[in-house]
């Protein structure tokens, strides 16, 4: 895909490759169509598909104006970041998913109105979540129920969720999960969407229109994606859905990890960081594993980083 190495290429590669003019990285996010975004001494660089000042495409990091402080970015047809506690969303909106109005695109960052002290937010194609003040919302396409509020009705602004102190939350295309404060104690995931292939983790295929705890406690950090999710806790990865390895979909450990802190779940792939090393499993025919090779692994696989 064109630009999507920011390196100004266009030139496939098996191995990381260092984004030139960007240093002081604190995160990093990608998603919709092709687009990248980075966050460098408290500043936003986007690149790919759209990311230019006048959405067009760019191969190399470019600035976005009117943002300081950024603290985290997420990127689906909408990118979202916090900047100073406040929460900015602008790109697609055809369905309500910048939370910033009713045009069917919102060309420049536009502040979230009714949010403030941001700490967390997670963009998909059509549906937006953050975490403010303590609580969790969502806003956006709700067709299977992935809004969380009880309803498959379609909510253009922030529409609180009934969770306890909730500490990670993680939106899809199709369904959300969120780690929060449950009957089992603290770290405790809940899932909502749709549920065909079992991407709630409630061993179940029925959709759930409202958050559903599932059988995973200790967790610190929650990823999904289109029919799959995963968690880190207690110093492990857990997935579940299309990643999971039991029949009826429910969580499953992922052995030969230790020390988890971290967890992404891609449309084909996931990666972990654990204790100092990142691994990475799935499809790898165009070296997505980052290991040197284009030969794909059910199992994790260590990140070979340039020396």
């Amino acid at each position: 895909m064109y630009g999507t190495l920011g390196d100004g290429s266009t030139t496939d590669r098996a191995r990381p490759e260092k984004v030139s003019g960007l240093e002081d990285v604190s995160a990093v996010g990608m998603g919709g169509l092709g687009r990248t975004c980075a966050i460098a001494s408290g500043d936003l660089y986007c690149w790919g598909q759209g990311a230019g000042p006048t959405g067009q495409n760019v191969t190399l990091p470019t600035k976005v104006s009117g943002l300081t402080d950024v603290r985290a970015v997420a990127v689906g047809l909408t990118t979202c970041a916090i900047s100073s506690g406040d929460l900015y969303c602008w790109g697609n909106n055809l369905n309500g998913q910048t939370g910033a109005g009713t045009d069917p695109t919102i060309p420049t960052p536009t502040r979230v109105s009714g949010l403030s002290d941001v700490t967390a937010v997670s963009t998909s194609h059509t549906t937006t979540c953050a975490i403010a003040a303590g609580s969790a919302y969502c806003w956006g396409n709700n067709a299977d129920g992935q809004v969380g509020d009880g309803t498959t009705t379609n909510r253009p602004t922030p529409t609180r969720l009934d969770l306890d102190s909730p500490s990670s939350i993680s939106t899809s295309l199709y369904s959300t999960c969120a780690v929060a404060s449950g009957s089992g104690g603290s770290g405790t995931v809940f899932c909502w969407g749709e549920n065909g292939s079992g991407q709630l983790g409630d061993g179940t295929e029925v959709s759930r229109q409202r958050p559903t705890p599932i059988d995973v406690r200790g967790a610190t950090q929650v990823s999904t994606a289109g029919y799959a999710a995963c968690a880190a806790a207690s110093g492990s990865a857990y997935c579940w859905g299309s990643r999971s390895t039991l029949p009826d979909h429910a969580p499953s450990r992922i052995n030969g990890l230790s020390g988890v802190t971290q967890v992404t779940t891609g449309s084909a792939n996931v990666c972990a960081v654990a204790g100092a090393e990142m691994y990475c499993w799935g499809l790898n025919g165009k070296g997505q594993l980052g290991n040197g090779t284009t030969t794909t692994s059910n199992e994790p696989q260590p990140v070979r980083f340039p020396a």
